[in-house]
């Protein structure tokens, strides 16, 4: 599905997957009526940047750049200070490999933006980065995992709407040295409870890449919208879409669909109102690799790139349809 963009917008895109290489970029592109009519190289020579975020990290009136560059062995969470006349000027906020993930957020408040930031190579876990103004900033470790987790992705939001957010991590990387199913990957919350943050929800999901909070079905609770790359594609296929519907009290009923889960295995998703109907709509994104040489791998090699999920439910029965593919 095509949606045509009606006002000239801008965005980031960050470059380079292969991981030894320190030639990713970041490129300015502008899109007008779904055209890219203007693309302008920011940044260069970056160790695989995953992310890239664009905000006045010093409130000086410009906005600077700050590059998860995830790298392998090498790699580093960036700033590129803007000095203006399309100059930036980086330093290093922190010298380990795999950032992945980062919020911009006044942690503090005290006016000044700082970082969450999750880290998924060797030392895994999510690291605030409270700025002190001057460029300098102090890291606060919030949660640890092992190495074995192969983290994928947070996220922050309030699942019980008692005004306090929690953290919704997923973890199932699993294309590095132990190709195994591991009972742990899955998705997590962690709640803050006095200075800690606490596990109160757990549900196993083999290879889960990444769970996204929305109210699906409108009942007034954030439901989570799940995707895995490296599901168990032989016993349990269906679990590589799936749907966590809240009960309350982080009570969750699993719902999965095999006409959507068969068509592809999904490495990317975003939660969106895509067809205007107020109602979030869920793209899935497809990349066929077989790592495994299975014939359920096989069946998704010639999906499609992506699809878009409309969300057509009532309060009392949950209803997904796809609406378009290319």
């Amino acid at each position: 599905m095509v949606i045509p963009l009606r006002t000239p917008i801008s965005l980031l895109r960050s470059g380079a997957l292969s991981p030894p290489q320190k030639n990713g970029c970041i490129e300015k592109i502008t899109l007008k009526n779904g055209a890219i009519i203007g693309r302008e190289t920011l940044l260069k020579n970056l160790y695989r940047p995953l992310q890239s975020v664009m905000t006045d990290m010093d409130n000086d009136g410009k906005a600077d750049i700050v590059v998860c560059e995830f790298g392998w062995v090498n790699g580093q969470l960036s700033l590129f200070k803007n000095m203006g006349n399309g100059k930036y000027q980086k330093s290093i906020l922190s010298s380990l490999p795999g950032a992945e993930k980062m919020y911009v957020d006044d942690i503090n408040g005290d006016g000044l933006p700082d970082l969450w930031v999750l880290f998924s190579q060797a030392r895994e876990g999510i690291v605030q980065f409270i700025n002190k103004g001057n460029g300098k900033f102090e890291q606060k470790k919030i949660l640890s995992f092992p190495p074995c987790f192969g983290s994928t992705y947070f996220q922050l939001a309030d699942m019980e709407n008692d005004g306090e957010k929690e953290i919704i991590y997923t973890c199932g990387d699993n294309a590095d040295y132990s190709k195994i199913l591991k009972p742990y990957h899955g998705v997590y919350i962690f709640k803050k409870i006095g200075n800690k943050y606490k596990q109160v929800f757990f549900q196993h999901l083999n290879g889960c890449f990444k769970a996204v909070p929305a109210d699906i079905n409108g009942d007034g609770k954030l439901d989570l919208v799940t995707i895995s790359f490296f599901a168990d594609y032989t016993q349990h296929p269906n679990a590589g879409f799936a749907l966590l519907l809240n009960n309350g009290g982080y009570s969750f009923k699993v719902d999965t669909d095999t006409s959507f889960a068969k068509i592809g295995r999904w490495l990317c998703m975003d939660v969106k109102d895509v067809t205007g109907n107020g109602k979030p709509d869920i793209l899935l994104g497809n990349m066929p690799i077989n790592t495994r040489n299975t014939q359920e791998l096989k069946k998704r090699m010639d999906g499609p790139e992506f699809v878009v999920l409309q969300n057509a439910y009532s309060y009392k029965k949950l209803r997904l349809g796809r609406t378009g593919t290319d």
